[in-house]
């Protein structure tokens, strides 16, 4: 099976996909809202064939990281998580990224200096194979597959309401809902603060969250009890055979 990274600005397209901007989940009478994360409107009924396969996008207001492109670069150089998040100040120098004192005139920091830059940005091989790898892949991709400034809301057949866990009639998201609004929240304080400079915590913050968004599907899909390896546990395969090995005495 082979796995790759997808633009997501053509799957968007190419589906047509709506766009998820509220992060509110029920309106006062009770019912989804209309452009939220269980919309009827966007999403179908309960029961509905609509509600497991319709897809939907919220807008981050800039571009980051591919989750995997981030851990990747991460596992590298982990001064790349200081940068984006403000704490650390850098400056290309030959083509390598060089920590600088913030009182350097040509010193830069925040996410958006891995964007401007990414095309003059190049990767030393210092030996480690699984370094190499991560290099080769990177050299690999372009720049509309390293960064997205979109993400893919899951169906809600996948994470719907459960009114039978609140005891106290109140209801609470799921934990990927959960994190959805949480997106959806810090990518208005972007856009809504766009004329003024709110500091790099808010883009810091969705970055390692679209990595956490990431790594819940990962654990959804990995190992025995994962989706994938369940569901083939239950396929039968034309013309195959099964070899048991035992010791005989």
């Amino acid at each position: 099976m082979l796995l790759d990274i997808f633009n997501i600005d053509k799957l968007i397209e190419i589906n047509s996909l709506p766009k998820i901007s509220s992060t509110h989940i029920l309106d006062k009478d009770g019912f989804p809202t209309c452009d939220g994360l269980y919309s009827y409107d966007i999403f179908g009924r309960p029961g509905s064939t609509q509600r497991k396969f319709q897809f939907a996008y919220l807008d981050l207001g800039k571009f980051f990281f591919q989750p995997a492109i981030y851990k990747a670069l991460a596992d590298m150089d982990r001064k790349i998580v200081q940068v984006i998040a403000g704490e650390k100040f850098v400056k290309l120098v030959n083509g390598q990224v060089v920590e600088v004192s913030e009182d350097d005139e040509d010193a830069q920091t925040g996410i958006d200096f891995y964007y401007t830059n990414w095309d003059k940005i190049e990767f030393l091989d210092k030996g480690s194979k699984a370094r190499k790898n991560k290099i080769s892949v990177l050299e690999g991709l372009k720049k509309d597959e390293i960064f997205l400034n979109k993400w893919i809301i899951c169906p809600p057949f996948y994470r719907d309401i459960d009114t039978s866990k609140s005891d106290s009639g109140i209801i609470n998201a799921d934990e990927l809902t959960s994190m959805y609004i949480q997106l959806i929240a810090m990518a208005k304080v972007l856009t809504d603060s766009a004329e003024f400079f709110t500091g790099y915590i808010t883009e810091s913050k969705i970055q390692l969250k679209l990595y956490e968004v990431y790594s819940y599907f990962i654990k959804q899909l990995e190992r025995k009890n994962g989706l994938i390896h369940q569901a083939v546990m239950g396929k039968a395969v034309d013309y195959a055979v099964r070899a048991v090995i035992v010791a005989l005495n």
